[in-house]
C-alpha cells in the first residue's frame, strides 16, 4: 500500500512539473563575431551574428537568416594601436552580401557579412637571399605586424556591445626554396629529401604546409588540354619553421592520386606533361591556434570541452591568419622518375 500511495505522489508530482516546468527561459541578446585579419588583404572581414533561442527542433532555427542575423547594421570599427597604446587610425566596416556559403545546417547561400571600408596600405621592403645577397623587392601590407588592433561592435538599438583584441601575423615569406632557385629539385631516392624553409619572425604558433603538384593533360578523343592538380602533402605544424618532403613521399603520392580508377577513363589520356609544384602556407597566432586546439575532436572519455572566445561581451574569436604561395617548375630529374620508374603516361 505504501509502495502505491508513493507511485501515486511521483506521479501526481510529475504532472505537475509538466504543467509550470518550461525549457526556454527570456531570450537575452548573444552576440557572436568570428574574424582573422590579415595583413596582406586590401579588405577584412568579419562574420556577426546573434544566439537564437526558440520551441522546437534548434535545426529548423539554424535554417532560418532572420533567427541568426540582424536585419539592421551595426556600428564596426577596427582600431589600430600603437607600441604606446595610442590609436593611430581607426578602420570602418560595412554590411556586404554574399551568395558563397555552401550548403549545410545553417542558412545558405546567403550571408551578410562585415568589409571594412577603404584605408592605407604600407609598402614593405623585402631583402632575399640572392646571387650577390642583395635581392630585394617591394611588396604591399594592409596592416602593422607591430601594433595591436581593437574591435568594437555596437548594436545601435540595443546599445549592446562587444570588444576584442589582437595581434596580427607577420609577412610570410619563404626562404627556402630561394626566390631565385627556378627548379624544383626531388628524386626517388630512398634517403631524398627536399628541405622548405620560411621566415620565423611572424608572429605565428601554427602553420598548415599544402603541397600540390601540376601537369597537364592531352586525350586522344580531344583537342583540349586539361590541367590538374593532385594534393601531396598537408601538415600542421606548431612553431617550426621548416619541412622535409621526402621524395619518395611525393612521386608514391603522384603514382596513388594521377591514374583514373576507371580503365576506361585512363585509356582515354595520351600524355601527360608535368609542370610546377605548388607550396602554400597559412600562418596563424596564438588565438588561432587556441581555437583550433578547443575545437578538436575529442578521443577518450571526456567528451566535454570547453568553449574558447576572445571577445569580450560575447562569444567568437578575433585572430591573425596569413598566407604565402609558391609555383616552381619540377626538374627534370623528377621529370624523369615520373616517366621512367611510374606507369603514368609522362
Amino acid at each position: 500500500m505504501k509502495k502505491i500511495f508513493s507511485l501515486f505522489l511521483l506521479l501526481l508530482l510529475f504532472n505537475n512539473c509538466q504543467k509550470d516546468f518550461t525549457t526556454i527561459s527570456k531570450w537575452e541578446e548573444q552576440m557572436i563575431v568570428y574574424g582573422l585579419l590579415d595583413l596582406k588583404e586590401a579588405h577584412q572581414y568579419l562574420k556577426i551574428t546573434k544566439a537564437f533561442l526558440g520551441d522546437g527542433k534548434v535545426l529548423k532555427y539554424a535554417a532560418n537568416p532572420d533567427s541568426n542575423q540582424y536585419n539592421f547594421p551595426l556600428d564596426v570599427s577596427l582600431q589600430e594601436l600603437d607600441e604606446n597604446r595610442h590609436v593611430v587610425r581607426t578602420i570602418l566596416f560595412d554590411t556586404i552580401h554574399t551568395q558563397s556559403k555552401d550548403s549545410g545546417l545553417f542558412y545558405s547561400p546567403g550571408q551578410i557579412l562585415y568589409r571594412s571600408k577603404a584605408y592605407d596600405f604600407y609598402d614593405v621592403v623585402v631583402y632575399t637571399e640572392g646571387f650577390q645577397h642583395d635581392t630585394i623587392f617591394l611588396d604591399t601590407i594592409w596592416l602593422n605586424p607591430n601594433h595591436q588592433y581593437k574591435l568594437h561592435v555596437k548594436n545601435p538599438k540595443s546599445g549592446m556591445e562587444v570588444s576584442s583584441e589582437t595581434g596580427v601575423v607577420n609577412y610570410l615569406s619563404f626562404t627556402k626554396p630561394k626566390l631565385t632557385t627556378n627548379k624544383f629539385t626531388i628524386n626517388n631516392q630512398e634517403d631524398n629529401s627536399n628541405t622548405i624553409k620560411w621566415s620565423t619572425n611572424n608572429n605565428a604558433d601554427i602553420y598548415q604546409l599544402k603541397i600540390f603538384f601540376h601537369y597537364d593533360e592531352l586525350y586522344f578523343d580531344s583537342p583540349d588540354t586539361i590541367h590538374k592538380r593532385i594534393p601531396v602533402a598537408n601538415e600542421m605544424l606548431q612553431n617550426k619553421y621548416q619541412y622535409k618532403l621526402i621524395g619518395q613521399v611525393f612521386f608514391n603520392s603522384c603514382n596513388q592520386a594521377i591514374k583514373y580508377k576507371d580503365p576506361e577513363k585512363e585509356a582515354k589520356v595520351q600524355k601527360r606533361m608535368a609542370k610546377d609544384v605548388e607550396l602554400e602556407l597559412i600562418a596563424g597566432n596564438e588565438v588561432l591556434y587556441k581555437y583550433m586546439i578547443v575545437n578538436e575532436p575529442s578521443s577518450g572519455l571526456l567528451q566535454d570541452k570547453p568553449v574558447y572566445s576572445n571577445i569580450e561581451g560575447g562569444i567568437g574569436i578575433l585572430g591573425s591568419r596569413t598566407k604565402v604561395l609558391r609555383l616552381i617548375p619540377l626538374d627534370d630529374v623528377g621529370v624523369s622518375v615520373l616517366q621512367e620508374d611510374f606507369d603514368l603516361k609522362f
